[in-house]
């Protein structure tokens, strides 16, 4: 099996919100995003661990059963803008931070991590630096970011409800396709 690049992420099924994530992407970054938009061939997701392997995705989600079906509320709590780091630099990341008492997503990317390492895989998500977050667009840093359409009150309560899913990726971690969920 060749080396293709996936995501352990979670999902959510609620078509609205995802179309919410999709047009505030589109409207507000299109003009200055590169290499990453949520839109066609890019789906909202919240990463836990984004890595490369040769190792099939059905064994993959075998290792991590025990968390099929299983719900993960999100709440988000703000717009972030993040300046890339190593082969991102010069680019600026942006999207939605999660609520979290940061110990529950954390603790889940540990666990997903793990489960990765037992099967010989690293993970390019880093525990130690692990930040819950939705992104929307990768963008150009000389472009200011400039927001012409806020989210409603609605996108920041109540909770969105997850689920563990793995997908098809790119290097750039666009989620492109799910492959597994529930």
């Amino acid at each position: 099996m060749a080396m293709t690049n996936y995501n352990l992420a979670l999902v959510t099924t609620d078509k609205v919100f995802n179309q919410k994530c999709i047009e505030l992407a589109q409207t507000n970054l299109q003009s200055i995003s590169n290499q990453y938009l949520l839109g066609i061939g890019a789906q909202p997701h919240v990463t836990l661990c984004q890595y490369t392997s040769d190792v099939s995705p059905e064994k993959v989600w075998l290792s991590v059963s025990e968390y099929h079906g299983a719900r993960f509320p999100v709440k988000f709590d703000h717009v972030y803008v993040r300046p890339g780091k190593g082969e991102h630099a010069g680019f600026y990341w942006v999207g939605l931070a999660i609520q979290d008492n940061q110990s529950t997503l954390s603790r889940l990317q540990q666990v997903m991590s793990d489960k990765l390492a037992t099967l010989g895989i690293a993970t390019e998500t880093e525990s130690s630096s692990y930040f819950p977050h939705l992104t929307w667009a990768r963008c150009l840093s000389e472009h200011p970011i400039a927001f012409t359409r806020l989210p409603n009150l609605d996108l920041w309560s109540p909770a969105c409800d997850f689920q563990l899913s793995i997908g098809l990726s790119n290097a750039n971690g666009v989620y492109q396709r799910c492959l597994r969920t529930e």
